[in-house]
């Protein structure tokens, strides 16, 4: 049952805006709506029900520890191929993250792999996708080892 955005209150407006900030306690993000707890859960099921709230649950693992670099890949292709790309790029193992942009790249992919191996990954991608013949106008990379959460709450 998908919700439309009219139907949504001020108290949806700020349960929404404290949950895009990042992880929140229950209590916290009452506290910072004006709201019980009670209030709340009800607040948060509609919202779930209505797709306005998608619950998930995702371990950023520590890749300096586990010997593994993340591999930020920005493509940009021609828009007529964007579906195909994406489509292939989610049944890669290596992938583990998947958006479609607008900007200077309409894809951005992020491979897992060991380090040392970011050459290799790199590589098969490009290999993977000149196979399918897809015309890249722009294909770049950034390679992390660690990511943490930035608090982007005021100063």
């Amino acid at each position: 049952m998908a919700g439309s955005i009219k139907d949504l209150d001020d108290v949806d407006m700020k349960i929404l805006l404290n949950l895009s900030s990042g992880v929140i306690s229950y209590a916290k993000l009452a506290e910072n709506c004006e709201v019980g707890l009670n209030t709340l859960y009800r607040r948060i099921r509609r919202l779930v029900a209505e797709d306005f709230i998608v619950k998930k649950i995702r371990g950023i693992p520590n890749f300096t520890k586990l010997n593994l670099s993340a591999i930020n890949v920005m493509l940009d292709i021609s828009e007529s191929e964007v579906d195909r790309v994406t489509k292939l790029l989610k049944n890669q193992s290596p992938v583990k993250f998947l958006w479609k942009t607008f900007g200077i790249y309409n894809i951005i992919a992020v491979i897992i792999c060991k380090n040392g191996e970011e050459g290799m990954c790199i590589s098969q991608l490009r290999t993977v996708l000149e196979k399918m013949r897809v015309t890249i106008n722009k294909f770049e990379t950034a390679i992390s080892y660690s990511w943490k959460k930035i608090d982007l709450s005021p100063f």
